[in-house]
């Protein structure tokens, strides 16, 4: 894997539950560092699906006007996850820092190819220092180590830094649908990045990805 300002080095990802951090050349203005402050791990802990779940209800009100059903549609998706959980193929990455998750990402097996990308979130106080650019590669990194072919998110219009750090990691936008959901009016946007140069079928199904009309099963 090619590395990018802001990433994490390969070896920091080593076979484990936690992260002893290396980090690549951040960004200048990186002040105080994070890897002194923060913990990186996917051993999930009582508590966890619950923080994590309140950190984007609270978050996406806050910053976007989101209203309860927000947060209820990523309980419900996280919950899950969580009962569903394949170490090998799935993994929610949490960031703390002083025993509190301050950011998270998450890789779901669609199929044996496929997997998407969810509940991508970093605390504000937490944003501009590298980390989200250091949980995706983490993330991606164990797409690859999966052997997937291809990774797909769905993310909303608005979110420009976040589609930004896609775009620079190799995603491409391939939709996009008007919804209104979560008391608002938005434009969700899909995104893919292709893992390998192997051709896909002609006719590839799209798994879990692909919306459903009329639904909530879309992140």
């Amino acid at each position: 894997m090619r590395h990018r300002r802001g990433f994490l080095r390969n070896e920091a990802f080593s076979h484990g539950n936690d992260l002893n951090l290396k980090v690549c050349s951040m960004t200048p203005t990186m002040h105080p560092p994070f890897h002194d402050k923060v913990n990186l791990r996917w051993d999930l802990k009582p508590g966890d699906i619950g923080a994590v779940v309140s950190l984007h209800g609270a978050l996406y009100a806050q910053e976007y006007g989101y209203d309860h059903t927000f947060e209820a549609y990523v309980a419900a998706g996280v919950a899950k996850f969580a009962q569903a959980l394949n170490p090998t193929r799935d993994r929610l990455l949490i960031a703390e820092a002083d025993g509190q998750i301050i950011g998270s990402i998450a890789i779901v097996q669609r199929s044996e190819i496929e997997a998407q990308l969810r509940w991508f979130l970093i605390h504000p106080h937490w944003r501009g220092l590298g980390l989200g650019r250091t949980l995706l590669q983490g993330a991606l990194q164990f797409c690859q180590e999966c052997g997937y072919h291809v990774v797909c998110l769905w993310t909303v219009s608005n979110l420009t830094v976040a589609r930004h750090l896609y775009e620079s990691a190799g995603f491409k936008k391939t939709e996009e649908k008007a919804s209104q959901v979560w008391g608002q009016r938005i434009i969700e946007e899909r995104y893919d990045l292709r893992l390998t140069a192997s051709p896909f079928p002609r006719r590839r199904r799209r798994y879990g990805c692909g919306w459903i009309p009329g639904s909530r099963t879309r992140r």
